[in-house]
């Protein structure tokens, strides 16, 4: 079985089994008391987990679209078959993020990644109007709230994920446009990049 939990429209669906609820507090432009005291202060990419090498080789070796690894414990990648998914689950992958919208697929990945005893996490970016900074913020608190599980983030081509990480990388954590471009396209970003830049530099004019 799903839950779903809606966030100002968006939906959220984990597992019931799942050790831990993620508590999102979301104002009109933030969310907010997302962190637990034990890593309130972990930047981007930090891990309480030590980073298991063979694992990693595991995941890496995937011939998954556009797969990266641009955090200690954490993946990007484009749509996984469902085989992947199988194989995601015996490497020891926890938790599926995906911002694909429903609509996109026609059968129930969510469903699917919960058989194979992962959870499933949606946070649906439809356009690169959904780009936004209360969604990389919605991003960025869950990644924290899994505390180093290892989790993959995908979208159709990864475009969407890398889009939205240098929204995040902007917005929350301060880096030029060029710096979190950057760390976008290590996540994914590829021919999304001159729009992401535009909204970029709309938030923040330099």
């Amino acid at each position: 079985m799903l839950y779903k939990k809606s966030v100002q429209g968006l939906t959220w669906q984990a597992g019931i089994n799942a050790s831990a609820a993620v508590l999102l507090c979301v104002s009109t432009l933030s969310v907010i008391g997302c962190t637990s005291e034990a890593n309130k202060d972990q930047a981007p990419g930090e891990s309480v987990h030590v980073p298991d090498p063979q694992q990693a080789a595991s995941i890496q070796q995937l011939s998954i679209q556009n797969l990266h690894h641009p955090e200690s414990g954490v993946y990007s990648s484009g749509q996984p078959t469902k085989d992947d998914f199988i194989k995601l689950a015996d490497a020891g992958v926890k938790n599926i993020i995906n911002l694909r919208p429903d609509d996109e697929l026609d059968w129930n990945e969510g469903e699917y990644v919960e058989l194979l005893g992962m959870n499933y996490y949606s946070l649906p970016i439809t356009t690169a109007d959904d780009l936004t900074v209360t969604n990389a913020t919605v991003l960025d608190a869950l990644l924290r709230n899994l505390d180093g599980e290892t989790t993959l983030v995908h979208c159709s081509s990864g475009n969407r994920v890398g889009g939205l990480i240098a929204v995040r990388e902007a917005a929350i954590y301060g880096k030029d446009t060029e710096a979190a471009l950057e760390t976008g396209e290590a996540w994914g970003l590829t021919r999304l990049k001159p729009i992401v830049e535009k909204i970029l530099k709309a938030e923040n004019p330099e």
